[in-house]
């Protein structure tokens, strides 16, 4: 008899990122390498840390060059293997790697890590690496300024939009300045009566966001408000503000911050750090961030940086701007080589920044979301030229993607005066979307159901969270 009752016809293979092998197909083979190792580890040991994708990549070339196949990368996951970049590396360099689960030692899993309340009988389960060791039990939830929800009680949501922006952004254009609290009230209302129940607010910390406000305003209007962390872009920021010379890694700790245990309070001014600030409970759901048009500065790589890696640490959503002149592929690649799956990824404006819709299509291939709000705004185009965006999308097999909101400014809120007003979607550019044949399940989707997959994030519990 066999033992474990395995039978003589089965047969043995090598399972390496990129399937199974036969024995022999293995070729030459070192045993014990480490080709990415992100996040914890790096912090105890600077040497461990191996995040840069072009770097491994390069190393790997060398080693096939060299007469190298084949390698075992021994980084376990929940302390900085990244199965994705595996997969990725050994498709681009044709060295078959052969990946690690298991443990490393404790001392390479900070304080609340999930290793240390697991127990050992945590469910096995076929679906392949989880990316950084999230559990199969663990729930998805949308973090909201009133706290954690299911994804299915999101409900109708505009997912890029403004409410609040105080301070400097008001100086540069006056119509950013959206700071009176019965206004923006009034507008949420508005837009509540209309049938909305929620939106992100996009505005990052440091550059006019008020985090208190938004939880008064949502617990005010019964509205679900996702607030965002990150960076804008850098002229909304005055001289000498903290973001110019905070390194990357106090960057990345403060996106992380806000996004576990609750935002800082400063509208604008400075940003703070763990050891200063006033803090509210209240979360962020959304890494936010932004790309200028130019060279791809020192400045915004270090931003960047520091957000793909908070992104990458929490599982949280990256909302990028794009701006016109802009380069959002090559972004994607910058994003992706620091270990960040694309439907993690929401980019948005392309329905005005980008004209070339080859890019659209090429974006939405690789799984990023493309947020579109070019929608009432007549300086651009009308809303059936917008529609037109959105039909040619959806033909091409993408509405699975797209997101909507208007993008709001003081000059479009209707309570200050502007318009389309926050409900203008609702009211008349769906019925738009129905006159030129999309089903209805289709239009609702890109409201309901595309957000509430977009802004999920696995759940942090109360004990982890460092508030």
């Amino acid at each position: 008899m066999k033992n474990e009752g395995i039978e003589k016809d089965k047969k043995t293979v090598i399972t390496t990122v990129t399937g199974d092998i036969p024995p022999e197909d293995l070729g030459f083979c070192q045993s014990h390498e480490h080709l990415w190792t992100a996040g914890y580890p790096g912090a105890v040991n600077p040497d461990l840390r191996i995040d840069d994708g072009e770097k491994s990549r390069a190393e790997l070339e060398r080693y096939r060059l060299a007469g190298g196949a084949a390698l075992v990368d021994a980084q376990p996951p929940g302390c900085g293997r990244n199965a994705l970049m595996l997969r990725t590396l050994s498709e681009q360099s044709a060295v078959r790697i052969i990946a690690s689960t298991g443990f490393h030692k404790m001392s390479y899993y900070p304080r609340g890590h999930r290793i240390y309340d697991a127990g050992a009988d945590v469910p096995v389960y076929r679906e392949g690496m989880k990316n950084e060791g999230i559990e199969k039990d663990k729930k998805t939830v949308i973090t909201t300024v009133t706290g954690d929800i299911p994804p299915e009680d999101l409900g109708f949501c505009q997912s890029h939009e403004h409410l609040w922006t105080a301070g400097y952004p008001g100086a540069v254009n006056p119509d950013l300045r959206i700071d009176d609290g019965e206004k923006s009230r009034a507008e949420l209302e508005r837009y509540r009566l209309a049938g909305g129940a929620a939106l992100v607010d996009a505005q990052p910390p440091g550059c006019g966001r008020n985090a208190l406000m938004l939880r008064t305003l949502s617990e005010q209007s019964a509205v679900r408000i996702i607030a965002s962390t990150g960076f804008h872009k850098m002229s909304y920021y005055p001289r000498g503000h903290r973001i110019y010379d905070a390194g990357a890694d106090v960057l990345t700790r403060f996106f992380l911050e806000e996004l576990s245990g609750g935002m800082y309070t400063g509208e604008g001014g400075t940003l703070p750090e763990a050891a200063s600030g006033a803090r509210i409970s209240c979360r962020a759901g959304q890494i936010k961030a932004a790309l200028d048009a130019g060279a791809f500065s020192p400045q915004y790589e270090k931003c960047f940086t520091a957000a793909a890696e908070a992104a990458r640490v929490s599982g949280a959503p990256l909302m990028v701007h794009i701006e016109k002149g802009s380069d959002p592929l090559a972004l994607a690649d910058f994003l992706a080589r620091r270990g960040l799956v694309p439907e993690r990824l929401i980019f948005c404006h392309l329905d005005r920044a980008v004209a070339d819709m080859a890019v659209h299509r090429e974006l939405c291939r690789r799984g990023i979301y493309l947020e579109y709000d070019t929608i009432g705004r007549p300086k651009y185009h009308d809303d059936e030229h917008e529609a037109g965006i959105i039909l040619d999308m959806v033909r091409d097999g993408y509405a699975g993607q797209i997101l909507m909101s208007l993008d709001s400014t003081r000059a479009r809120l209707a309570s200050y005066g502007g318009r389309p007003g926050l409900d203008h979607i609702l009211l008349r550019f769906i019925p738009l979307l129905r006159r030129r044949g999309l089903p209805e399940g289709r239009i609702q989707a890109f409201f309901r159901e595309n957000p509430a997959r977009a802004f999920g994030r696995t759940a942090i519990p109360p004990n982890r969270r460092n508030l």
